[in-house]
């Protein structure tokens, strides 16, 4: 029977503790919590095999219960990729599958968590091998309470037939050896079409398909830059046919490493042309790069842009795992992605997420300004479907009232021109407060971006060594901005230490101005090389000579290179280091090692 209380807070109705406690698994917000109320019985039916355990981990921290015994308030038959329907039927003792349970594949659970989404179980790839989907009329009942009693807790392991070299559940044999199940792997048939294909494919790989394909790779680095972001997905792995290549685990800062393989060192152009061979693998990573970025998942965007920006560098045509997972920063996961896209020309991950009616309404909500993830999974929880839904039925912030007056607004790029001319009228009236307060346009703008989705100014004055210096500026600046009628509305202003104003602008004098939104953000003149790096960007640019810097023992933020930085257990800062350069953005590279990059050339993704 399932436990008194599980990670969902749900208490059956026995109220016997039967559950598996998972105490140290930390639980996502409840409103990112996918699996609530659903109750997952693995099979097997233990947590004995890490991989197993990682993939249950997961499910408990998005909201599933565990259970080790089938009852009547198990939800889904999560089942091991190498079992068959007709062997967990066998486990189980069962002839017809209940009707109030759904049998999946063991990548269900993970699906669903990676596309933050219930997805559909029914969906071919999810098949547990060997089921032929009953009527209802054949379906049985549900089960008794000691259904399982073959399949308790003490007992639940499957046991390879001796005939077999390979041990294919990682488990041990059943204590009742009349429950032994013979594992056999899938038979080709019972596979979609979508395995089918890829199957066929790698058959065939060894058959040139154009010059291009030839095996002809470039001497890349094996060094990753990288210390704890993997160029990889960050959720457990899927078993699969190819074996995940082994590499040198990085040492601590202090033993030598290849500087020449971090992304800075090279940096990028983000420029894709339609003569690049991987132009079409490239499209489509995008697209879920783009995907991560709508659902705030910081870690997989941050893996597929690298991937991206690695690919547009590449000279020939990356068309298997094997050529994917030598390149840096791509991981075994992305490499299986990489070859799926070259061989079926789609992927079935994206697939997924954009036929997902949720995703567009989710993404809507997201668009709102300042609403997040956990504020928008809560309104499509709720019900809500459209912005004059939440207008009618939800009590909004005022800003995000101001977000959906102004929606389509916010979501319009702002075209170079445009982010000049208003740099310009702002530009002309610092120098009316101040003439020595210099006003530069950071972000993708800097880095010669042709449209922007906002504007940052950095207000700086070279004599300064605190933003502090600078917020009585700031109060004139934007007071006049405002009485002249081009500031429009105040979303977050600094108190005495802060730093940034947030808000509003239009360009006076035009037509039907759109509303654009703009940070102002205050920098000390000592501290403004750092801030230049910090502001310009990309993210991936900086994630890497940020990382770059910590390999030398020193430490890389938005006001200065410091070294002797010293770290205590969990890398926790201990004291704030000495001040290498903060003034002089080309300095801090040239102490750090790393070739001089114009703006347009940090662009990594």
């Amino acid at each position: 029977m399932l436990g008194k209380r599980n990670h969902s807070g749900s208490v059956p109705p026995n109220g016997k503790k039967k559950l598996r406690k998972r105490s140290t698994v930390e639980l996502v917000p409840e409103s990112e919590q996918i699996f609530q109320g659903k109750v997952f019985y693995y099979v097997p039916p233990d947590d004995k095999a890490q991989p197993r355990r990682i993939r249950i981990n997961k499910a408990i921290k998005f909201g599933a219960a565990w259970t080790t015994e089938l009852s009547l308030s198990t939800t889904h038959i999560v089942v091991d990729k190498t079992l068959t329907f007709k062997d967990v039927m066998t486990f189980l003792k069962l002839e017809t599958l209940p009707s109030n349970i759904i049998m999946v594949s063991e990548d269900y659970p993970i699906d669903s968590i990676e596309s933050r989404f219930l997805l559909d179980p029914k969906q071919k790839q999810y098949t547990v091998s060997g089921y032929q989907e009953m009527s209802k009329v054949e379906r049985a009942a549900p089960p008794s309470p000691t259904m399982s009693e073959h399949a308790s807790e003490d007992t639940a392991a499957l046991k390879q037939p001796p005939s077999h070299s390979k041990e294919l559940v990682h488990g041990s044999e059943i204590d009742d050896t009349s429950a032994r199940v013979q594992i056999s792997q899938p038979q080709n048939h019972d596979m979609d079409d979508h395995k089918k294909m890829i199957k066929l494919a790698r058959s065939m790989e060894h058959i040139p398909i154009n010059d291009e394909d030839d095996d002809q790779e470039d001497d890349i680095p094996p060094s990753r830059d990288q210390s704890d972001e993997s160029g990889s997905d960050v959720e457990p792995r899927r078993p699969s046919s190819h074996n995940r290549p082994k590499s040198k685990r990085k040492g601590s800062r202090n033993l030598s490493f290849n500087q020449e393989g971090f992304t800075c060192m090279t940096g990028g152009t983000g420029i894709t042309t339609d003569s690049n061979p991987n132009a079409r693998t490239i499209e489509i990573l995008q697209k879920m790069a783009d995907y991560y970025v709508e659902t705030k998942d910081h870690w997989r965007q941050s893996a597929y842009r690298k991937t991206i920006g690695v690919l547009r560098k590449q000279n020939t045509k990356i068309s298997s795992y094997d050529e994917a997972i030598r390149l840096p920063t791509i991981g075994h996961r992305l490499a299986l992605k990489i070859e799926e896209i070259v061989l079926t020309n789609g992927l079935r991950r994206l697939n997924d997420v954009v036929s997902d009616p949720r995703f567009h309404v989710l993404q809507t909500f997201m668009n709102i300004y300042c609403v997040g993830i956990n504020q928008a999974w809560n309104w499509v929880q709720q019900g809500h479907t459209s912005l004059e839904d939440l207008k009618a039925h939800v009590s909004l912030t005022k800003n995000q009232q101001l977000g959906i007056e102004h929606y389509d607004e916010f979501l319009t790029r702002i075209p170079r021109e445009e982010v000049t001319a208003l740099g310009n009228f702002v530009r002309d009236a610092a120098v009316s407060i101040d003439p020595k307060v210099e006003v530069i346009i950071g972000g993708s703008y800097r880095r010669g971006a042709s449209s922007s989705g906002d504007i940052d100014f950095i207000l700086t004055k070279r004599s300064t060594t605190s933003s502090q210096e600078l917020l009585e500026f700031l109060t004139s600046l934007t007071n006049h901005l405002t009485k002249v009628g081009f500031l429009v509305a105040a979303l977050l202003t600094p108190s005495q230490t802060g730093s940034k104003w947030h808000g509003c602008c239009v360009l006076p004098g035009i037509l039907k101005s759109i509303w654009r939104r703009i940070d102002f953000l205050l920098v000390p003149g000592s501290e403004l090389g750092a801030a230049l790096i910090y502001f310009t960007g990309d993210d991936i640019f900086n994630r890497s000579i940020r990382l770059l810097a910590s390999k030398k023992g020193w430490r890389l933020n938005q006001r200065g290179l410091y070294k002797d930085v010293l770290r205590g257990p969990g890398r926790v800062r201990l004291n704030e280091g000495s001040l290498i350069e903060g003034a002089d953005e080309n300095k801090i590279f040239a102490a750090l090692g790393v070739p001089w990059r114009p703006p347009e050339q940090r662009i990594c993704n």
